[in-house]
């Protein structure tokens, strides 16, 4: 979750690009992936950075583990 941080009037140059530089690191380093299980417990679903650093979108068939079939 990002971290609110304001500018403000009368802020100065300096402490505006502190904040603007803070909030992009921020969302920079937010997680984006999403793994969706099945009923059973299986991680099928896959949705943002895979194992290997690509994004992709991929769903496995029952039984077999998304992030396991990804890094093979």
């Amino acid at each position: 979750m990002i971290s609110v941080m304001r500018a403000t009037p009368g802020m100065t140059v300096a402490d505006l690009a502190t904040v603007i530089n803070s909030l992009a690191d921020q969302l920079e380093s937010e997680n984006r992936t999403r793994v969706v299980r099945d009923e059973s417990g299986v991680d099928r679903v896959l949705i943002g950075r895979a194992p290997k650093g690509n994004y992709v979108v991929a769903i496995t068939v029952p039984t077999k583990n998304v992030i396991t079939e990804l890094e093979a």
